[in-house]
């Protein structure tokens, strides 16, 4: 499988407004612009997180990540290019203050002139006890923290549970759809 770099920006290169469509795979964080659409489609224990700027900023654009992990370890934090799988941002403490860096930089603003967060997933899909570690409640409860701590509001929320789910985050207006699995599409 080939390595995925921390920090690449392809999207700021091509031309916004193109309509594209951007899968969002475990570990990875994409970003996209006005028109464009960001989708996981396939989302249980993970947390699917989008930032975008309020609604003040006229540019329209927005980052999505797919989360696996609460929290990395020190040798991850280390040398976050190393060989893995899913890539550095699988884990919370990495992503969310990887997607603020890059949205900053698509949106011309910083994180103090107001993000906003969607969150979703964080579902129970093992079967949890007392002897098992909770991973769905523990991503997002590390997920919140760290978006508090970075002074970021969620605005909608839609965790927990026991199901799946693939989620559809449109750009252009910002709505965000998730399909439980077996279930009726919500809009948050």
């Amino acid at each position: 499988m080939e390595e995925r770099p921390i920090n690449p920006k392809p999207h700021l290169k091509r031309e916004e407004n193109s309509g594209q469509q951007y899968f969002v795979d475990i570990g990875q964080i994409k970003l996209g612009f006005e028109g464009d659409r960001l989708r996981i489609s396939s989302l249980g224990s993970c947390i699917g997180l989008v930032l975008y700027p309020d609604d003040s900023n006229p540019k329209k654009c927005a980052i999505m990540g797919h989360i696996m992990l609460p929290q990395s370890k020190e040798k991850d934090r280390k040398n976050p290019e190393r060989k893995n799988r899913f890539g550095p941002t699988r884990f919370a403490d990495i992503a969310i203050p990887e997607m603020i860096k890059r949205l900053e930089d698509a949106s011309g603003r910083t994180r103090r002139k107001r993000f906003v967060a969607k969150m979703i997933g964080g579902a129970e899909m093992f079967g949890y006890t007392k002897l098992t570690l909770s991973i769905g409640k523990e991503n997002a409860k590390m997920t919140k923290a760290l978006l508090k701590k970075e002074k970021v509001p969620i605005i909608k929320e839609f965790t927990g549970g026991d199901t799946g789910m693939s989620v559809i985050f449109q750009v252009n207006d910002y709505i965000l759809k998730v399909k439980p699995t077996g279930g009726k599409s919500i809009i948050i």
